[in-house]
C-alpha cells in the first residue's frame, strides 16, 4: 500500500482523508464557483472529464497528497487542500489548493486548520523542515490563515501578475511543531 492510500489526519474540528474520485468532483465543483475560480492561477473552468483526467495523473503521483477537509462533529465535507511539489532533497514543499465552502463554512478557521494538519504531517511523515504557498495579495482569508499558521511574507513578484502574489513560508522546528 502507498504512503497516500488511505491517509486519514485528524483534528480538534476536522479531519482530512486522502482525496477520493467522489470527492475529487466535490472539489471540482468548489473550484469552479466563480468565488474561488479567481484565486487560482489557472482559472478557468474545469471540465468534468479534464477533472478525471487530473485525477488519473494525481493518483500516480507518489509525492503529492490532496486531502478532502470534513467537518469532524458533523462529517460534512467542506473543501481540500494539498501539499505537493515535494523537494525531498531539500525537504521543501507547498501547500496549497485550499477551498473551504465559503457558503458552508467560511469564516470559521477550517483553512488554517487545515493547513496545520498538513504541515504537520508533513513535518512528521514525509521530513519537509520548509513549507511554502503563493498567494494573491488580494486573497485575504488564504493570507489570514497562513500567517495565522506562523507562515511569514517572503517576496513579492515585480512582473505584473506577480506583483500581486505574495510568497509565504515557514520553517518548522527540529520536532516538526509550531
Amino acid at each position: 500500500m502507498r504512503i497516500k492510500d488511505n491517509l486519514v489526519i485528524w483534528d480538534e474540528r476536522i479531519f482530512l482523508k486522502s482525496l477520493s474520485p467522489e470527492d475529487s468532483e466535490a472539489y471540482r465543483v468548489l473550484r469552479n464557483r466563480e468565488e474561488n475560480r479567481k484565486w487560482f492561477f489557472t482559472s478557468a473552468e474545469i471540465s468534468k472529464e479534464d477533472q478525471e483526467k487530473w485525477f488519473q495523473r494525481y493518483e500516480a503521483d507518489d509525492d503529492e497528497f490532496m486531502f478532502s477537509i470534513y467537518e469532524k462533529i458533523s462529517g460534512r465535507y467542506l473543501g481540500a487542500a494539498a501539499i505537493y511539489h515535494i523537494d525531498h532533497h531539500n525537504h521543501r514543499a507547498e501547500v496549497g489548493r485550499i477551498i473551504v465552502d465559503s457558503r458552508a463554512a467560511g469564516g470559521k478557521g477550517y483553512g488554517k486548520d487545515a493547513i496545520r494538519c498538513i504541515v504537520d504531517w508533513g513535518a512528521e511523515n514525509l521530513g519537509i523542515k520548509t513549507f511554502y504557498a503563493q498567494i494573491y495579495t488580494d486573497n485575504l482569508p488564504s493570507m489570514k490563515s497562513f500567517l495565522g499558521c506562523g507562515f511569514l511574507e517572503k517576496r513579492c513578484g515585480c512582473e505584473e501578475e506577480l506583483s500581486r502574489q505574495v510568497l509565504v513560508e515557514k520553517t518548522v522546528g527540529q520536532n516538526g511543531a509550531f
